[in-house]
């Protein structure tokens, strides 16, 4: 299994991944507008001072994580992804050991994650990227020290590299 920066290729596969997520909420991948981003992923995360990763084994993608800068001072993941059958593998550790630093060499101050509509929950089964994603557990939330903000969302304080 290697974690690596997403390319071009990757895009249909991803896409079908999350056209699945959402037809499991009844809902349509609409990528004119509410999933836009994830038409043209080079120019909306590497364009956009962010960074888009994918993690694969023998060329099956087992789950992606995308960051992009929110604000001057803020980087946002903003998809959050990883197989049923591989959650709580480590994969969610490795696409931080990634994004944390490079958020680092970026100048970002701030970490945000913007993947769920409420705080992960240990134990939740949930293979969504915009739901509480149980393959990012607690004990990592409080190893890489998240914060809660006043709107209930987790964020991460980073100290930019000099």
């Amino acid at each position: 299994m290697q974690i690596r920066v997403a390319n071009r290729q990757d895009e249909k596969s991803i896409q079908a991944i999350f056209a699945e997520l959402c037809s499991k909420k009844g809902e349509e991948l609409d990528l004119s507008s509410k999933h836009k981003d994830l038409r043209n992923i080079e120019a909306n995360y590497f364009g956009n001072e962010g960074i888009f990763l994918v993690a694969e084994d023998d060329g099956k993608l087992l789950g992606f994580a995308g960051a992009k800068k929110e604000c001057d001072t803020t980087i946002s993941v903003d998809r959050f992804y990883i197989d049923d059958a591989h959650k709580r593998s480590g994969i969610d550790k490795q696409f931080m050991q990634v994004i944390v630093p490079f958020a680092k060499r970026m100048y970002f101050e701030r970490l945000n994650w913007n993947v769920m509509e409420e705080p992960p929950k240990v134990g939740v089964s949930a293979n969504q990227t915009y739901s509480a994603p149980s393959c990012f557990n607690k004990a990592l939330l409080v190893q890489m020290q998240f914060k809660k903000d006043e709107n209930n969302r987790y964020w991460l304080p980073i100290e930019p590299a000099n």
